[in-house]
């Protein structure tokens, strides 16, 4: 019985319908606006809808923030504290209103692509408009489930254990799915996220091509389009072309110095920028600084303060917790039990990680060409190891928001190589990690942790 119901198959058509049954009972079960920023990032949507072009930053519809302002405060949002004073006044500021913090300086595609998605759905209240909306994120989290699935098939198809756990990573990923079914611009840049790293392992199973070299930086390009995090996806190239070198049998010394000398010369331009030195051309800096929305001359500048480094050692914390699980607007934590949990089991994986590692060198199995699953694991490494890195540093960001902690979100772009980093080292762990058996209790677990942080506490939490 155990043998028919893991057919791969079978576990396959399961889970798609899982993520759109799951994606849909949190896009209806969390009240309208408890996702962060989604009065005004659905605000953006309907200006869009409504005026048939991007809106500029004095374009406000007061009685589109009247009617968003209504609801929140139909709905509770400001509860357990009365709800303000509803006024033309309080909802002008095309900054920081009553709803919250425009969205128009935010990068346009999301925007553009939700409009068109709300377009057939107008005629509905408010709320059911936001839910529309809603749904197409539970729709392109689909796309980042079948692309886990395809990734790991693909790079890792002598076990057939990978890719279906692979993808129910995704699905029963409790934080995943609770910002992929919200109206937030995380959700395109995911899915973009997504097909970017399943881009990258075409390329190290069938070799490059220039159509394939296209499809990356036209996906880097639609992910500057739609949010700051691309950023994560740009550093990773580095790490993509050396391990990509490395599976052509390029010499692992001339990969890193190759890689080095890149690294250090943007990373110098970037300290001559902020220096503000002579020569450099002008105004570069301040682009890019209005584009993350920080001051990055004063960014370089703090980091030295130790200051800053208290405030890193302080967000570590917070973005792991509120990468598995933070609902809301990050005010709904499990219990802190559960985060040791958590947190014990991926010093398990991390450690699997290390012990694969170590009996790679041991076997001196480095001087065998490396395969394109173990090359693409050393590239899922420093891929996680970026998206980590980033998502705590954004806390370090002078952007006029002090203390700011960052958010485990901003490190869902590459939930696929986590995904796959952290099935693997507990792999490593398991003597028969093809067997039925540990595919059905590490998907059982997967299931456990998301029935817990949903019924336990999202639904408490609310009714």
């Amino acid at each position: 019985m155990l043998e028919r119901i893991l057919n791969p198959k079978i576990v396959f058509r399961l889970l798609i319908v899982a993520v759109l049954l799951r994606g849909a009972l949190y896009t209806f079960v969390v009240p309208p606006w408890q996702h962060p920023d989604e009065p005004t990032h659905f605000e953006h949507v309907r200006l869009i809808a409504d005026l048939g072009k991007p809106p500029e930053i004095e374009d406000i519809s007061i009685p589109l923030r009247r009617e968003i302002a209504i609801s929140m405060a139909g709905h509770g949002f400001w509860n357990p504290n009365p709800a303000p004073e509803i006024t033309d006044e309080n909802l002008a500021n095309p900054g920081t209103s009553l709803i919250g913090i425009y969205t128009l300086t935010h990068p346009r595609l999301y925007y553009r692509l939700a409009s068109l998605w709300l377009r057939p759905w107008l005629g509905l209240s408010i709320e059911g408009q936001l839910f529309a909306v809603r749904l197409l994120g539970v729709s392109l989290n689909l796309v980042i489930a079948l692309a886990a699935f395809k990734i790991a098939q693909m790079l890792f198809d002598s076990s057939r254990w990978i890719a279906p756990v692979a993808m129910a990573f995704v699905v029963f990923h409790p934080g995943n799915t609770d910002i992929m079914s919200a109206v937030n611009n995380d959700v395109l840049v995911n899915a973009i996220g997504a097909l970017f790293f399943f881009t990258l392992a075409l390329i190290y199973k069938q070799g490059a091509s220039l159509l394939k070299v296209l499809a990356l930086l036209l996906l880097l390009i639609a992910g500057f389009l739609t949010k700051t995090t691309a950023l994560i996806l740009l550093a990773t190239l580095p790490f993509a072309l050396m391990f990509y070198l490395l599976l052509k049998g390029r010499s692992l010394l001339a990969i890193s110095l190759i890689v080095s000398i890149v690294t250090a010369a943007l990373g110098l331009f970037v300290f001559l920028q902020a220096k503000g030195l002579e020569g450099l051309p002008e105004g570069i800096l301040a682009d890019i600084g209005s584009y993350f929305r920080v001051n990055i001359s004063q960014t370089v500048e703090g980091i030295a303060d130790p200051a800053y480094a208290r405030q890193a050692t302080q967000a570590l914390p917070v973005v792991f917790k509120s990468f598995w699980a933070a609902f809301g607007w990050r005010h709904i934590w499990l219990a802190p039990i559960w985060y040791w949990i958590i947190g014990g089991i991926c010093t398990i994986a991390g450690a699997g990680i290390i012990k694969r590692f170590l009996r790679w060198l041991s076997e001196k199995r480095w001087r065998e060409p490396v395969p394109a699953h173990a090359a693409y694991l050393g590239f899922a490494f420093f891929a996680v190891l970026v998206a980590s890195v980033i998502a705590v540093l954004r806390s370090l960001a002078a952007q006029g928001l002090r203390p700011y902690l960052s958010h485990g979100r901003y490190a869902f772009i590459a939930m696929i190589p986590i995904a796959i980093l952290f099935i693997i080292g507990i792999r490593s762990w398991i003597r028969v990690p093809e067997s039925n058996r540990a595919n059905a209790a590490f998907i059982a677990g997967l299931f456990t942790l998301d029935a817990i942080a949903f019924w336990g506490y999202l639904v408490p939490f609310y009714y």
